[in-house]
């Protein structure tokens, strides 16, 4: 059963809430390049529905600024698929390639096509870095497979579940039906908890 699950105005808030400019003065100019980073993965989590494997997985070439799209390879358990970027993720990514990314990979002595560095300790960064302050922009938060869950829930009312499926990246149909049952089940939940037939 799928709880908590955030709609499409909490899921864009946690983008817009991401603070990356104020850091104390005595914070190092890093803390600014990470926090613009780590809002660029917030955005692919809330918009495009990705899980840490995915994130991973991403490379500078299935970057596609100019088609306004991202390429996400297939992983062990998910297909590979073309998703698009909305306008102001696009302008974040321009910053993040041409400032943020360079500055991170001198700092790191990185020199590779993954999009998103440095992919060492990828998941603490995920749970410590920006889960944390997303708890902080809205209580309901939980984990990255509760927000992917909440976005594809939410996609299931906007497309068919053909499109879901090609979105989401499931192999099987079953594995988006199974999204499209909890979402009955938790609206069943809802209304028999805020208006109880007596």
């Amino acid at each position: 059963m799928l709880h908590n699950l955030l709609e499409p105005d909490e899921l864009e808030d946690l983008y817009y809430s991401y603070e990356t400019e104020k850091f104390n003065r005595n914070a190092n100019g890093f803390a600014r390049y990470a926090a613009k980073r780590n809002k660029i993965i917030v955005g692919l989590i809330v918009y495009q529905g990705l899980n840490a494997t995915h994130l991973k997985s991403l490379n500078l070439e299935g970057l596609q600024l100019k088609k306004g799209k991202i390429y996400v390879p297939a992983t062990r358990r998910s297909n590979a698929r073309e998703i698009e970027l909305k306008p102001w993720q696009i302008i974040d990514f321009i910053e993040y390639l041409d400032q943020t990314r360079p500055q991170i990979a001198k700092n790191n002595d990185l020199h590779n096509q993954e999009l998103l560095i440095p992919q060492k300790c990828f998941n603490d960064l995920l749970r410590v870095g920006i889960l944390k302050r997303l708890k902080k922009i809205n209580h309901k938060v939980i984990n990255v497979n509760q927000l992917r869950a909440s976005v594809i829930c939410n996609w299931l009312g906007q497309y068919n579940i053909r499109k879901v499926q090609y979105l989401a990246g499931h192999k099987h149909i079953g594995s988006t039906e199974s999204y499209k049952q909890n979402n009955l089940e938790s609206l069943h939940e809802a209304i028999n908890q805020f208006h109880p037939i007596h």
